[in-house]
């Protein structure tokens, strides 16, 4: 693919995220997307087959990115704290810029096995990279306290999709509770565990 025709594929795919987002799946219809892209509907089945394999390939880009940014963002934390917070900020922060598209993320087509299998690859890779920051703090079991602390910030993510009010204020301190609550259970927990330890 040469870098006109990559340009063209991002315009598609940047056009498609807003009308899936803005109209939901089921009512964008793949002439709106072309004309929204500026292109032929006949050009758009040059780069996708169907509106199904458009919209997997719009998710799965998404989730990379997604991924790719929380890689790099936590390693820059030194401590456990600062790259919770980093995760915390990091997800909530993708939903709170993306609040306005709540149909992309309630009316997408989950029966859709290839969405699913990229919805399933991306929580594998995103529960692995919050669970290495758990074992290099030598936390036990890190994989179950990374699903853990994934589904406190899923939880919190509702506010902000139902409530027109929520603003940057609000995420900032979904973020600080977020973070305090796990770190204040992870000490708990921790002392309990030595405590259980010193008794046998």
């Amino acid at each position: 693919m040469n870098i006109y025709q990559g340009d063209k594929l991002e315009i598609i795919l940047e056009a498609a995220f807003d009308l899936f987002g803005s109209q939901g799946y089921y009512a964008t219809k793949m002439s709106d997307i072309a004309e929204k892209a500026g292109i032929a509907k006949g050009t758009l089945y040059l780069y996708f087959t169907s509106k199904e394999d458009l919209f997997a390939t719009m998710y799965k880009r998404d989730m990379d990115a997604f991924l790719l940014e929380l890689s790099y963002g936590i390693k820059r934390g030194s401590t456990l704290g600062e790259q919770l917070s980093f995760v915390a900020e990091h997800y909530l922060g993708y939903y709170y810029e993306r609040r306005q598209y709540t149909k992309f993320f309630f009316k997408e087509p989950n029966n859709d096995p290839a969405v699913l299998q990229i919805y399933r690859e991306f929580m594998i890779n995103y529960v692995d990279i919050v669970s290495e920051c758990m074992a290099a703090s030598q936390l036990p079991t890190p994989i179950s306290y990374a699903k853990g602390y994934v589904g406190i910030l899923t939880s919190m993510k509702m506010d902000m999709l139902f409530d027109e009010s929520y603003n940057m204020e609000d995420m900032k301190e979904a973020v600080r509770f977020s973070t305090q609550l796990f770190l204040n259970g992870c000490r708990q927990d921790t002392r309990h565990t030595q405590a259980n330890l010193q008794h046998h």
